[in-house]
């Protein structure tokens, strides 16, 4: 997915706001799906 597209997705909510997104690569989302995973781990499915 394009970081400009992520970006605007998460500029207007409240998750992931330490992530920079912006500097992630176009094509390696690893930091991203790390925190979604972190996020994850705490909360009920």
């Amino acid at each position: 997915m394009p970081i400009v597209l992520l970006s605007r997705y998460f500029a207007g909510r409240t998750v992931f706001e330490k992530l920079d997104i912006a500097a992630m690569s176009e094509t390696r989302h690893n930091e991203l799906f790390a925190a979604y995973k972190a996020g994850l781990a705490g909360q009920p499915l």
